[in-house]
């Protein structure tokens, strides 16, 4: 699979309505910070909703990303679902 924001494009954090009630994840703490995409690595995993009873669907593989923010930290583990391109990247 080939990562949707190559490694220098310029994006905001978004946090998705799944992620937020997460347990899983503390992506929320950083939504509407920008910066820039530093890597990214193929992995496999479920997505799976409340009010999806299938629980025997397959696995898919997804985009994981690694954010250098314009605070100075870096994320890892952004999935593309929260990341949004600022324009003029």
């Amino acid at each position: 699979m080939v990562a949707k924001y190559p490694s220098g494009t310029k994006v905001r954090i978004k946090v998705v309505e799944s992620v937020r009630r997460s347990p899983y994840s503390d992506i929320w703490k950083y939504e509407n910070l920008t910066g820039e995409i530093v890597s990214s690595n193929a992995t496999v995993g479920y997505l799976v909703h409340v009010w999806d009873l299938d629980w025997h669907r397959s696995a898919q593989i997804i985009q994981a990303y690694r954010v250098h923010l314009d605070v100075g930290i870096e994320i890892d583990n952004v999935t593309e679902d929260c990341l949004e391109v600022l324009k003029g990247s």
